[in-house]
């Protein structure tokens, strides 16, 4: 009966912890969990999708959410209360840093590649792969680079890659490039929550113009049914 009582206490107490945290300000952040009721480090569309990011310790959550609050492309906000004294991390596009010379979102396009069609500093480079090798399982998901290069048997030649000025975010913050812009997820890490404050960004948006009586939904359908119909 003792070991039945000590289950269910231990089960309460994992369940609070998993539910207990929440926003500053519920009516603009949403708690993200995963489907087993667990938060974590926020992220995209996956568990391993990270978002554009800065990153500082020594900061309460007030602060932490303060900090988003402030800034009109940031998404979500992440906090631990028990990691480098309040570790707050602000999402969204923008937040890791910027490129004083080249039209680069993140930190790896900053500069310019010897290699034709090489936008980034981690794939500057070409691969010779010999004639009849069969296409490697898999190979769209994988970055065009030397390790993919490897794994088609090709021969890897480095290009030259030219450094662009990228200025870290201000006041002491942390950057960490990422394409990814928009929240949905998170990957499951005990002490820490993810709040997001754009509930629709990962959503399909319509762009463009529509008649006055006509709606995004009406002309979206309609694009369709000409497709269909092209057929």
């Amino acid at each position: 009966f003792t070991s039945i009582i000590m289950k269910l206490v231990f089960l309460f107490s994992l369940l609070v912890s998993v539910t207990n945290a929440t926003p500053l300000k519920p009516d603009i952040y949403h708690h993200v969990l995963d489907e087993d009721g667990k938060s974590g480090p926020c992220r995209g569309s996956t568990a391993s999708d990270k978002v554009d990011s800065k990153s500082k310790g020594g900061k309460t959550q007030e602060e932490c959410e303060v900090e988003c609050d402030s800034l009109a492309n940031c998404v979500a906000y992440s906090y631990a209360e028990g990691s480098e004294g309040g570790f707050c991390i602000i999402y969204g596009a923008g937040q890791d840093g910027s490129c004083a010379n080249y039209d680069a979102e993140i930190e790896d396009r900053c500069g310019s590649c010897s290699a034709d069609g090489k936008m980034t500093k981690s794939t500057c480079g070409l691969c010779n792969i010999p004639e009849g090798t069969p296409i490697y399982e898999g190979s769209s998901s994988y970055a065009d680079n030397e390790g993919l290069c490897k794994l088609q048997s090709g021969s890897w030649t480095e290009g030259s890659w030219t450094e662009g000025d990228w200025t870290e975010p201000a006041d002491g913050w942390t950057g960490d490039s990422h394409l990814t812009t928009h929240v949905d997820f998170v990957t499951s890490v005990d002490g820490y929550d993810c709040y997001d404050k754009d509930r629709s960004d990962h959503l399909p948006k319509c762009n463009g113009t529509t008649d006055a009586d006509s709606s995004c939904q009406t002309r979206f359908a309609e694009e369709i049914e000409e497709s269909e119909s092209d057929r």
